[in-house]
């Protein structure tokens, strides 16, 4: 009898059941991509396609008008962003046949959690390369950098105001964050008045020496005084989330870190599509396959299709330390 062989439809039910999860929960809530993305999931492209982030982007000041004035109207101003999407793959790991002959059910359900977290991994990575090249990687928005000291408030319209979002030399302490959390709140938005658009402010550390500074500066009832002789309040408590995402310390020789401001679903710092989210396989397990038929084995792993980019540098700031 073969009552202890799983059928094959047993395993494809199994492996649908956890990518229909997978697409409904693309990223674990957990995850840095998650908090500070706008992320747009489903059929919006194809691999080597480009997806459009659109968005408006209302330039004009209000103007004193005169009681029977017509206010003439303008075209609307749009900020277009775009990413291009690739396959993203490990290599398969291969499973023996005599595993796959009594066992394969048990190890998709063993293995998958271990292989969905790998992918949740790999976006944070990819997530982390995008922040720490982003001094040194030329974006559509103004064609500068993404940290620039220079950035356009209105590309539509230059020389209106610009405004930094870019620190170096500048060390994680209280003054410094000070000054980050405030280039947040004074940033000219389109129309060259301050943005000033509330949310979420949310520092991001590489480092365990970071984290602890951070933590004592966002969370500590009381700090010492600038002059270091005395002790105060602290009135950078509650002003910022902290996040912790250990891919940074790669760059600037783990020196880098940032603060963002998360407005709404779309006014982020970065965009992340994902035109197929990760996604579990399984190859090899018919009879007549090309694995099988050459080594008898089957194959197991995780793609998925999806773009990172830049988004609003105006709820971005870069610092490095010195």
């Amino acid at each position: 009898m073969n009552t202890g062989i799983i059928g094959l439809g047993d395993v494809q039910q199994l492996l649908t059941e956890i990518n229909n999860e997978l697409a409904q929960r693309p990223l674990l809530p957990t995850t840095v991509a998650q908090q500070i993305a706008w992320l747009r999931s489903g059929s919006m492209g194809e691999i080597g396609q480009t997806t459009i982030f659109t968005l408006p982007f209302f330039g004009n000041r209000a103007k004193k008008r005169g009681i029977y004035e017509e206010v003439p109207a303008t075209q609307p101003e749009l900020a277009k962003f775009s990413i291009s999407h690739d396959e993203w793959a490990p290599d398969a790991e291969l499973i023996p046949k005599f595993t796959k002959a009594v066992d394969i059910h048990g190890v998709i359900q063993n293995n998958a959690p271990t292989i969905l977290m790998q992918s949740q991994i790999e976006m944070e990575t990819q997530l982390a390369d995008l922040i720490g090249l982003g001094a040194s990687t030329t974006t559509v928005y103004d064609n500068k950098n993404f940290f620039a000291t220079d950035h356009e408030a209105n590309p539509n319209r230059p020389g209106l105001a610009t405004f930094s979002n870019y620190k170096t030399g500048f060390d994680l302490d209280y003054t410094n964050l000070s000054v980050a959390l405030d280039l947040l709140d004074a940033v000219p938005g389109p129309d060259g008045n301050p943005l000033s658009m509330p949310g979420k402010n949310i520092v991001i550390v590489s480092t365990g020496i970071q984290e602890g500074k951070a933590r004592k500066l966002l969370n500590g009832e009381i700090i010492a005084s600038p002059a270091g002789t005395a002790s105060e309040s602290n009135p950078l408590k509650g002003r910022a989330d902290l996040l912790k995402l250990t891919r940074l310390r790669a760059y600037n020789s783990g020196k880098f870190w940032a603060v963002v401001r998360v407005a709404s679903d779309k006014h982020r710092p970065f965009m992340l599509s994902q035109a197929m989210p990760p996604q579990m396989y399984i190859d090899g397990l018919e009879f007549d396959s090309h694995s099988n038929a050459l080594r008898g084995t089957a194959r197991q792993g995780w793609r998925s299709v999806h773009g990172l980019g830049y988004l609003w540098p105006h709820l971005a700031v870069g610092c490095v330390e010195s």
